[in-house]
């Protein structure tokens, strides 16, 4: 049981990430430079449908962790 928790709480965690990544590149795109774009200051030049797209996934995987958490937890309840 212990380990199902540790590995809905790591499954959690990694999805979280990948909206908070997402995100960030959408707003990042989002946002005009204020600088004439240099190789150092260069928009990422990321797609914003792949990005939200992948903001849903993150969602999605970080929902279904939670229940896996949770099922482990009650049955770790059931068990003590």
């Amino acid at each position: 049981m212990i380990s199902a928790i540790q590995s809905g709480v790591l499954g959690m965690q990694t999805a979280s990430k990948m909206v908070d990544d997402a995100a960030s590149d959408i707003a990042r795109a989002a946002t005009p430079p204020k600088l004439k774009a240099s190789p150092s200051n260069a928009p990422p030049g990321g797609d914003i449908a792949r990005d939200a797209v992948n903001m849903v996934v993150g969602n999605r995987t970080y929902d279904a962790n939670a229940k896996v958490v949770e099922l482990a937890a009650s049955l770790l309840d059931e068990i003590v």
